[in-house]
């Protein structure tokens, strides 16, 4: 009995360390891939995301990370399909994840996909600036000046140093002074 006891602990202590092995190979490949992606070797980095994400296809930073280096790869649909397939219920983190898609739409040039995405986002998150600033990229890239305008101004009132969300509403009050004079 007290043999079988004794292998049956062993067994789990066995198990426990073999969890334990894995974890921490993850975070090492992790931590490796980030030294890497911070270099700029940005395959090197890939390749080692794609390494964590295969022994955990949960670990979030590894998925939003790899969609990073994706997207500076111009692999857009890699990149979106990497973020689509984070669960909705990550919700601490699902804000970062559609604003990335957002992004990445607005880089691509599908402005009405962006735009769908950042009126969602200023629907569940009003109190945040970054919904607001893009839509106000948004729409000044089509020409909508006096709209791009009210999204940089809710912009700043909730982020009032937003340097760039000045800059662009400097750029804007000419732009509609300009056509107030013509």
């Amino acid at each position: 009995m007290k043999k079988s006891f004794i292998l049956v602990v062993l067994f789990y202590c066995w198990v426990f360390s073999l969890c334990a092995f894995s974890e921490d190979r993850k975070v090492t490949l992790y931590n490796q891939a980030v030294e890497e992606h911070t270099k700029g070797n940005l395959d090197k980095a890939e390749e080692l995301y794609n390494e964590v994400i295969s022994e955990d296809d949960n670990f979030f930073l590894a998925k939003y990370n790899l969609a990073k280096i994706y997207t500076d790869k111009k692999k857009y649909d890699n990149a979106i399909t990497l973020l689509n397939s984070i669960p909705e219920d990550e919700k601490q983190n699902i804000f970062l994840v559609k604003k990335t898609i957002g992004t990445i739409y607005y880089i691509r040039g599908d402005l009405k996909k962006a735009k769908k995405i950042f009126e969602d986002l200023n629907k569940t998150n009003p109190e945040l600036y970054e919904p607001y600033f893009h839509l106000g990229l948004i729409y000044e890239k089509k020409k909508s000046f006096k709209r791009a305008k009210e999204n940089f101004k809710k912009a700043v009132e909730l982020k009032p140093d937003l340097a760039e969300a000045h800059h662009h509403l400097d750029i804007l009050n000419l732009v509609l002074n300009k056509k107030d004079e013509e």
